[in-house]
């Protein structure tokens, strides 16, 4: 029998394991009693955390997007480093994504374009904030002088990015470069 677990636990676990199942089953043929049976619990547990597959899956994708920005956000939250210096550092999808995990795996393979679009779309909304609190303080502290609307700003370099992350025909340490390249040329 299994322990009874905390309830931000137990919602984590099944993320994990629905994120697992839709990759290796194929979110198509993955049901909720495939990822119930992977955990080892009854599918109305499941059932009390999401409310359909679908649920779940767009659950899990904003759980991913979540941890993605964070990760990114920390550099940019760095009160010390100048707007330029943390554009420049700041790392990417490329570099903070662990290549094997399930979420990596479904959000990235071949067929998974739609949903690796969808997951960039809520990276940048969790970003965006992020950056314009960035620019507000280099303006505070007389780093920045050139914007006016923080709020734009941000918006256009954190979305502008998008039309660089989707090409297919550059790898993505190219898309890294090319994009710090441009955003810190317009940042000063």
């Amino acid at each position: 029998m299994r322990v009874s677990r905390a309830s931000e636990e137990r919602r984590q676990e099944i993320l994990d394991a629905a994120m697992q199942v839709f990759y290796l089953k194929g979110y198509e043929k993955a049901t909720i009693r495939d990822i119930a049976l992977d955990i080892g619990v009854a599918q109305g547990l499941i059932y009390r955390y999401f409310k359909s597959k679908e649920a779940l899956f767009a659950a899990a994708l904003d759980n991913y997007a979540e941890r993605l920005a964070g990760e990114m956000g920390q550099e940019i939250r760095n009160d010390e480093t100048a707007l330029r210096d943390k554009i420049l550092n700041t790392p990417s999808f490329y570099h903070i994504e662990d290549d094997d995990s399930y979420y990596y795996k479904m959000l990235n393979g071949p067929d998974s374009k739609g949903i690796y679009q969808q997951l960039s779309l809520k990276v940048a909304e969790r970003l965006v904030p992020i950056v314009r609190d960035a620019i507000a303080g280099d303006l505070d502290k007389g780093r920045l002088t050139c914007v006016e609307d923080p709020e734009t700003v941000a918006a256009f370099c954190v979305y502008g990015q998008l039309g660089v992350l989707f090409r297919e025909d550059l790898s993505g340490n190219q898309k890294v470069d090319r994009i710090r390249k441009f955003v810190s040329n317009q940042i000063y």
